[in-house]
Order: C-alpha cells, then structure tokens, then sequence
C-alpha cells in the first residue's frame, strides 16, 4: 500500500518518498494473474483485418513503435522546491481561510438561532424583523436609552438637561480644554503664515510695479491715482497686480517709456562724440558734433554751417 502524504509535513518539509505499491498489477486481459487464456500463445502476431494498410497521414498501420521496449519515459519535471518560510506563510493563510470560513459558518448558525427565536417580532425603533444578532444588539441598546430617558422624566429629570449638563461637563475637562487649545493655536499659525505669504506676494508686485513707475510705492500710491478704479476691476478679473496695473496705466507708460528711450538716445550720442561749440575748419557752431557736422557734410556737400546748425536743431526737437 502506497503512504499517505502528511498535509502539515509537507507543508513545512515538503514532499517525501513512499513506499512502493505492493499490490499485484491487475493483467491486461482481465484473467487473474495476468495468465493468457488457452490458444492465445501463437496468435499474438495474427494479421488482423485491414491491419498494414495505410492509416491517415501516411503511415501504415500496425508499424512498430520507435521506442526501445523496456525503456521507461522520462518523468515529469518537479515544481521548484518552496523555502522553509514560504511553507509556513501558506500554512498560516490556509488557517486563516479556515478559521475565517469557521467563523462565517458559526455566525451563521447563531443568527439563525435569533431569526427563529424572534421571527414575526417587529424591532420598534427601526420598524424591521430581527433576523441576527447584531439586530438583537442594537434593539438591546435602543431599549435601555428608552427605558433611562423614561426613568428620569418619571423622577421629574429632563433628558435634555441632563445630556446638556454632561456636554459641559465634558467640554470644561482638562483633556478636551487642552486640545481645543492646541487646535486654535494650530489654526492661528496658519492664519498667520497665509498672511505673511501674502504679503510677501504683494510686496513682490509693488517692486515691479516700482519698476514700471517709480512714483508708486504702495497700493495706497495707487487708490490715489485717477486709474484706481480700472486698478481694481482688472485685479478681480484675475490679473496680477502688476498687469493690473500695467492695463489700468498703459496709455501713460508707453508714452514715458518713449521719452525715456529718445532722452536715452541723445544722452548716449552726446557722451560718446562729446559736443562741438565754436569756429574752426568745418565748424557749423551752435553745439552741433563735429562727427555730426561730418556726416552731414558728406549728405549735403553744399550746405552752409548755418543750414547744418539748423538741421540739427530740428532733430534735436524730434527727440523731446
């Protein structure tokens, strides 16, 4: 007889050999013993009908197989073999498979018992049939809150009072008084760190409002100015300060960005070339550059110093 596997051995060292089958293999031909019947010997080899003719896809029938008799096949690959501690997680999970299916059953068994003891009964407070045991327990807890409210209006208590009297009692604890504390202190620190990072983010605008004007150094600079009002509706449109700013103004800094870059202009070419006054060899007076009096020169070779000195003039005009 072949052993039989212990399921808790193998889960922890795994499969194990057994004993081989003693028993006698049963005969192919169903006689005991495997004995051939009287005038089967010789008959092995009988040609039978349609035997040696060729079967579907080609081959005769009755060849012999290629296999060496007597040769036994190769045997199946084992599974990998598990590590001492992956036998015991599997064991503990089909425990806990077990005992939670045990433990589903039991309830099972024992809600049964509640819907049979208190079947056609109506729980009162929630107006449905009691069929398990968490039901019974709930209806427990419903009643006696009843029955405590009842004996104290009987002795002249009101519940209200009473639950009131517990709430202060509870909100003046210690405990309670402490973290509610801890709790303002904590919404007071973050109140606080929302404002500084607000100011912050508008102390940032200015300084680029300041950049574009510097006749502005708060937001009270700009509630005086005549734009304060389109200021406003572009900030609730969504608008940064600054381009809040820049859209209620734009008219005005473009026009001060343009005299600003003309004056830079005229101030760079007088710094560079230095200013001329006086007579002299191709001198047209009035302050016009020599490289200036140079280039006009070469555009208007007739031109007298007078009509250079006006030219110059004009464009000087231009640039205001």
């Amino acid at each position: 007889m072949a052993f039989e596997m212990n399921p808790d051995y193998q889960e922890v060292f795994g499969d194990y050999g057994g004993g081989e089958d003693t028993d006698p293999p049963a005969a192919d031909d169903g006689t005991p013993g495997g004995e051939q019947e009287p005038g089967a010997e010789g008959n092995e080899h009988e040609e039978q009908p349609g035997e040696g003719e060729p079967k579907e896809g080609g081959e005769p029938a009755g060849k012999p197989s290629t296999e060496e008799p007597g040769v036994p096949a190769e045997p199946p690959a084992k599974p990998p073999e598990q590590s001492p501690e992956e036998r015991h997680q599997q064991a503990a999970q089909r425990r806990q498979r077990e005992q939670d299916a045990y433990d589903r059953a039991n309830q099972a068994r024992v809600d049964k018992i509640y819907a049979d003891m208190f079947q056609g009964q109506t729980d009162p407070f929630t107006g449905k049939p009691i069929t398990t045991e968490a039901e019974y327990r709930a209806y427990q807890t419903n009643k006696q809150r009843q029955d405590q409210e009842k004996a104290m209006q009987e002795a002249g208590i009101k519940p209200d009072v009473i639950a009131g009297i517990i709430d202060q009692r509870v909100a003046q604890h210690p405990a309670v008084v402490a973290a509610q504390q801890a709790a303002e202190a904590a919404r007071a620190q973050q109140a606080m760190a929302a404002e500084q990072q607000a100011q912050s983010a508008v102390a940032a605008e200015m300084q680029k409002i300041t950049a574009i004007d510097p006749t502005v150094k708060s937001l009270d600079d700009i509630s005086k100015m005549p734009t304060a009002g389109d200021f406003n509706r572009y900030v609730q449109m969504g608008n940064t300060l600054e381009d809040a700013f820049y859209l209620a103004n734009r008219k005005d800094i473009e026009q001060k960005r343009l005299a600003a870059a003309k004056q830079t202009a005229i101030n760079q070419t007088r710094s560079k070339q230095g200013l001329f006054s006086g007579a002299g060899e191709g001198a047209a007076g009035d302050g016009v550059p020599a490289e200036q009096v140079e280039a006009y020169r070469q555009i208007m070779p007739d031109a007298t110093d007078e009509e250079i000195a006006k030219a110059w003039k004009s464009f000087q005009k231009s640039c205001v």
